[in-house]
């Protein structure tokens, strides 16, 4: 589209039709005023990249033997606690064998480096474990108890039947029985959406209040 002065253009009228002709300044698209926020969805994109990178790292650190049977998820959520940093970069390691492991991080997304992954990260031996399906203590060192913050709402109401993701492919139905739900042994601030009990017997957390890890059930 070549752009240029418009003033006789603006002036032409259509001989058979008597009609004007629009003008080029008419045929534009209405102002970006009124078009959704960009900023937000650059916000959004940038996040998810850096979800992205940082489960490449995590990748990158499991053993490439285990790397097959490992799904890992990076989420931020909000602290209410005032000892603990306002949002929190939260990592789930989740294996086929159905073990699990969090790893919080007290900054943004944006602020992890490989050096804060390096040093809060699960050891191999606590990853071979999980992926055997044994319980594994990571932290090793046991956090203080401390009361709930003031937390979210989240998606799902306690007695509500929600399918888990429990394995890359594998979901199972169950029922929440717990919200906001936090072991003696995660990091400080770390605290999962959901207790849920399965069908099959086994009691679980739910890492995220996500589609990709909770979902309601169908009817």
């Amino acid at each position: 589209v070549i752009e240029g002065p418009s003033l006789l253009l603006d002036n032409i009228i259509d001989q058979s039709t008597h009609n004007k002709i629009p003008n080029q300044h008419e045929l534009r698209p209405p102002k970006a005023m009124f078009l959704p926020n960009n900023n937000a969805q650059a916000e959004k994109d940038a996040q998810r990249q850096c979800f992205s990178r940082i489960e490449g790292w995590c990748i990158d650190k499991i053993p490439e033997n285990l790397r097959s049977e490992v799904v890992v998820t990076v989420q931020e959520v909000q602290c209410g606690d005032p000892n603990c940093a306002p949002v929190d970069t939260l990592i789930t390691i989740l294996f086929n064998s159905g073990e699990s492991g969090m790893v919080a991080l007290p900054m943004e997304a944006r602020e992890v480096t490989r050096e804060e992954l390096d040093h809060e990260f699960p050891t191999v031996d606590v990853l071979t474990k999980w992926h055997a399906g044994e319980e594994a203590e990571w932290p090793p060192e046991d956090d203080l108890n401390i009361g709930a913050p003031e937390m979210p709402p989240l998606r799902f109401n306690v007695g509500q039947n929600v399918l888990c993701r429990v394995g890359p492919t594998e979901w199972h139905k169950g029922v929440i029985v717990q919200q906001w739900y936090r072991e003696t042994t995660w990091p400080a601030g770390a605290w999962a959406p959901y207790k849920v009990a399965l069908e099959d017997g086994r009691s679980i957390f739910a890492p995220g209040d996500m589609d990709q890890i909770i979902k309601a059930a169908p009817p």
